[in-house]
């Protein structure tokens, strides 16, 4: 569980992890909160291998901010 504060500048990273280090690798469940995402933004961009994607997008007219929201669920 994570607060990423956007998760598109850190998803090389976590995908580096996901794929060497057995303490990601072999997780159940990785959640991030304040991902920025918003419904623009393609799964394509945001998967990792191996792991099925859940998410709850930023919906702008819901919210009185340009950035923030968000939620991500990976799941093994």
């Amino acid at each position: 569980m994570g607060n990423v504060q956007s998760l598109r500048n850190k998803l090389d990273e976590l995908a580096v992890n996901v794929r060497f280090l057995n303490a990601f690798r072999n997780i159940s469940i990785m959640a991030s909160t304040e991902t920025w995402l918003m419904t623009s933004d393609p799964d394509e961009h945001v998967c990792i291998d191996g792991f099925k994607l859940v998410r709850g997008d930023r919906i702008p007219e819901n919210v009185d901010k340009m950035r923030g929201n968000g939620l991500c669920v990976y799941t093994n």
